[in-house]
């Protein structure tokens, strides 16, 4: 059977619908998921976590290539008693945390939502900052995401950079 020019269109345009509608539902989920991932990491009035805690406890929300790289450098600092790449948060992109973090309702989907920019703001002294603390990049694993990598805007290289030069040898 030939479709005619214009059930052609409409079938065009109907995809187009439901793709927009996944599109929708996918930024929705990665907001979520960021959300989730700062609630647990800097719960208001809760204990602080570090890397540590996030490759003990929430490994699965990272990329392997992240856990690994954040792993290989929490052994380079043991073994070297002393900072090896990361002499910071790569979460808050801080060394001194502020009391709160929250997702921004702004996103950057990149590859047609194979990779979303979570945009994460801080709270220092009851005053939002202007600029974003980090992106948390991100992409779909499964029914869910994962931290693919987090930049520093204006600030730094992003994390799976500083992650992945040389360290001074222990």
């Amino acid at each position: 059977m030939q479709l005619n020019r214009s059930m052609r269109l409409m079938v065009v345009l109907l995809l187009a619908g439901c793709s927009w509608e996944s599109h929708s539902e996918g930024r929705a989920a990665a907001r979520q998921f960021a959300a989730e991932f700062y609630a647990w990491y800097r719960p208001a009035g809760g204990a602080e976590r570090g890397v540590n805690e996030v490759l003990k406890e929430r490994r699965a929300w990272l990329t392997p290539q992240l856990a690994s790289l954040l792993e290989a450098d929490q052994a380079c600092a043991s073994r070297a008693q002393a900072v090896c790449r990361l002499d910071f948060d790569p979460f808050l992109n801080s060394q001194d945390p502020c009391e709160k973090y929250e997702v921004d309702g702004d996103m950057i989907p990149y590859r047609d939502l194979r990779e979303v920019w979570v945009l994460v703001r801080a709270t220092c002294s009851g005053r939002p900052d202007s600029i974003p603390t980090a992106d948390l990049v991100l992409i779909p694993s499964g029914v869910s995401w994962v931290i693919k990598d987090v930049r520093y805007p204006q600030t730094r290289d992003p994390l799976i950079s500083i992650l992945s030069t040389e360290s001074p040898a222990p």
